[in-house]
């Protein structure tokens, strides 16, 4: 960021910019080509006059800032946080970055977007190319299980890497794993020379015996396969596209919001929760994408088994919801020594215990978000509720310090953000 605001901190260095993006070869005049101009401002907005035809054209006319009223900084600071981001910024998150409207900051993202779109549509990849099969979607309730899911949908997943491995360029395309179809994706995405590394599904060796050499290895499923290295890079893209949630306490509340709301937007999802009856619903309607555990919180051992075993299951973990707790409501003198303990037990140490085991995981991973979900509590006091204050203040500086030890890993505190919840919240956590 220090470097960003070197580079595009001032209006007059993101016009320049915006200059040499446009005119590198310096200014020509649309109308008549020449390329002598003067140059005014009106209302703050630079403008260019030729000095032949004295025809006017402001600086960003024709570009994809063309009419806005946001200042250019401001385009130039959503953009670098649009890229910068591994997983997909939503356009709330952007409009509090950037303080500016829900509507300015959904028509900056998707202005951005369709901008690189179009500018990396034609784009072929080559020499070494990781591809893989995927798809995204959540299994419907009584539909197929799998691949044969009537809501999920197939794409192709491929990666141009250097020859140690690292990622250059990607591409994602919609459509199905038939020898027609990969032939096609191979004519339009990938160019000579080639070499294809891929798990040996029947169409890719269609494809490759066409186009390219072919670096055929053959693959199990669950996290072996994942941690194979000549796929690295493209099971790392697959990762920023759907996400695999562990979330506590999901038998009812915000709990039971998150998990539905990620599995129908086709993430997979290890739910824990005290009863396991109480999950006996998600198998049947969600399939293969939602693991049901059972899961005392307070017993550490429980915890740490309860996580590796998520892991195992899916290949990796991306976010790690503690959601589990509850509300202890009573005068000091009224609280026993009992119930302070069962609930420390659960909200404060049932939170350390699932932060603990996911670190090692997030760890050898890279990368993985933390979502520790406190309460108004820890920064308002409500009558006879000291016992929940203290428990969820210790709460957000467990995981604070989390945050602060671990740079490269992402950690929330939404309690800094003090605002009555409505129960669109699980939408707009899970949905880009």
């Amino acid at each position: 960021m220090p470097e960003f605001q070197r580079m595009y901190g001032t209006i007059e260095q993101c016009e320049e910019a915006v200059r040499a993006w446009r005119w590198p070869d310096g200014f020509q005049c649309p109308k008549c080509t020449a390329k002598h101009r003067t140059e005014f401002r009106r209302g703050g907005r630079l403008y260019l006059q030729c000095a032949s035809c004295q025809y006017q054209c402001s600086l960003i006319a024709g570009t994809v800032f063309a009419s806005t009223k946001l200042p250019l900084t401001t385009w130039f600071l959503g953009m670098h946080l649009l890229t910068k981001a591994k997983t997909n910024l939503s356009a709330l998150e952007l409009s509090r970055d950037l303080d500016v409207s829900y509507r300015s900051a959904w028509l900056l993202k998707h202005k951005a977007m369709e901008t690189m779109r179009l500018r990396e549509q034609p784009r072929q990849l080559s020499g070494r190319v990781e591809i893989d099969d995927a798809y995204l979607g959540g299994q419907r309730s009584g539909g197929k299980p799998g691949r044969g899911s009537e809501n999920k949908v197939p794409f192709a997943a491929a990666v141009q890497t250097t020859e140690s491995g690292l990622a250059i360029h990607a591409c994602l395309s919609l459509r199905p794993f038939t020898n027609e179809s990969m032939l096609e994706f191979a004519a339009s995405s990938l160019a000579l020379p080639l070499t294809v590394v891929s798990d040996g599904l029947s169409c890719f060796v269609a494809m490759a015996a066409e186009r390219a050499v072919h670096d055929r290895t053959v693959t199990g499923g669950g996290k072996a396969a994942v941690a194979l290295p000549q796929f690295r890079a493209v099971n790392t893209l697959l990762g920023m596209v759907s996400k695999v949630w562990f979330i506590t306490g999901t038998s009812r509340g915000f709990g039971r919001a998150w998990r539905e709301a990620a599995l129908r937007r086709g993430d997979k999802v290890a739910a824990a929760a005290r009863d396991l009856q109480t999950l006996a619903a998600l198998a049947a309607e969600f399939g293969s994408a939602v693991l049901p555990l059972e899961l005392d919180v307070t017993q550490r051992d429980d915890v740490i088994a309860a996580i590796e075993r998520a892991a195992d299951h899916f290949g990796r973990l991306d976010v790690v919801a503690c959601n589990a707790g509850y509300g202890l409501f009573a005068t000091v003198e009224e609280t026993s020594e009992a119930a302070a303990r069962r609930q420390f037990e659960t909200n404060f140490f049932g939170a350390l215990w699932t932060l603990q085991a996911a670190l090692p995981i997030f760890r050898q991973q890279g990368a993985g978000h933390f979502l520790v979900v406190s309460s108004l509590a820890s920064v308002i006091t409500f009558p006879n509720g000291r016992s929940v204050q203290r428990q969820q203040v210790g709460r957000r500086r467990a995981v604070r310090d989390v945050g602060q030890g671990n740079r490269r890993l992402r950690n929330q505190d939404h309690a800094d953000r003090t605002r009555w919840i409505r129960d669109r919240l699980a939408w707009q956590l899970c949905t880009p």
